[in-house]
């Protein structure tokens, strides 16, 4: 399968990780998949409690969809306020931009980062709600 979506965090952070060569059926898939797992989330927050980040990495893409016009279909704005920040991880300098213009062009808050631990240390420090994190294959050291 090209992506694999979890939870990084029960119901706090979204994990999306995509593998190899991802077509925009693929991505539409796995945006409404996200979608889902927001949703899960969205009843127990409630308003004024944590928000829901997504943290998406893309370090082990071949080829991603890079089409902006293509991409703007795929890409829905979450117009809930609990959804926190897009967190991205992509050492790929086209993937980097191609994903900062849809984001903005969406609207969501949103950082990228080369690394995985970069990233999940941001959600560390911009969300003081959020339990110590650690990073899968890194013997569970807190970040």
């Amino acid at each position: 399968m090209p992506y694999r979506l979890s939870w990084f965090v029960e119901k706090r952070i979204t994990f999306l990780e995509y593998n190899g060569e991802i077509t925009p059926k693929e991505l539409a898939e796995s945006e409404a998949a996200n979608t889902r797992y927001l949703e899960q989330a969205m009843p127990e927050l409630g308003k004024g409690l944590p928000l829901v980040h997504i943290l998406v990495d893309t370090t082990r893409v071949s080829k991603m969809p890079t089409n902006l016009g293509q991409l703007r279909k795929i890409i829905h704005t979450n117009t809930d306020a609990r959804v926190g920040w897009i967190v991205t991880v992509t050492p790929n300098p086209l993937l980097r931009f191609v994903s900062s213009v849809i984001v903005q062009l969406v609207g969501q808050r949103m950082r990228q980062f080369e690394t995985l631990t970069e990233a999940v240390a941001f959600l560390q420090e911009i969300d003081e709600t959020l339990p110590k994190l650690t990073v899968p294959g890194t013997h569970n050291s807190p970040v």
